[in-house]
């Protein structure tokens, strides 16, 4: 079966649930290769001290790469010959892991289902990222407005 179309990575701060980058590639590559372009745009001091993805970004090559950059991915493993501790240690940290993991696709499903990310309206790589950037802007301002009204309630 091949694959025609784009993907979507959504990289998002875990504590105020904003995207922080969004990026689309060919639906033909691995998950995984829109990493490095994202901490290649991310300065240094705003680097992520962990990762946390689905099996998809769990493969050796892109594990051994954030790790020379001192970032933690968190992710299953996609070969089964390795072990697979946690990071972080336990059920409890596992929990944790899945409940920011649960944000992240919160966040997709409601650029797909919401914001209709699922159709390219237009043809061409660089067109649909413009697609791309202006919904995630206006889903980070429907997120900014809920943000400025929780801390004016509260």
């Amino acid at each position: 079966m091949q694959w025609t179309g784009y993907r979507t990575a959504v990289f998002e701060d875990s504590e105020s649930e904003l995207i922080t980058d969004i990026d689309v590639c060919p639906g033909n590559r691995p998950d995984g290769e829109t990493v490095p372009p994202h901490l290649a745009r991310t300065p240094q001091e705003k680097q992520p001290a962990d990762m946390v993805a689905d099996g998809a970004y769990g493969y050796p090559q892109l594990r051994q790469m954030l790790k020379e950059k001192g970032i933690v991915l968190i992710a299953p493993r996609t070969t089964k010959c390795q072990p697979s501790p946690h990071p972080g240690g336990g059920l409890v940290a596992l929990k944790e892991d899945h409940a920011i993991r649960a944000k992240v696709e919160r966040k997709q499903a409601e650029l797909v289902k919401y914001h209709g990310l699922r159709v390219a309206r237009y043809i061409g790589l660089a067109k649909v990222k413009l697609q791309a950037y202006f919904t995630a802007a206006a889903v980070n301002i429907k997120r900014l407005g809920l943000l400025v009204v929780k801390a004016t309630c509260a």
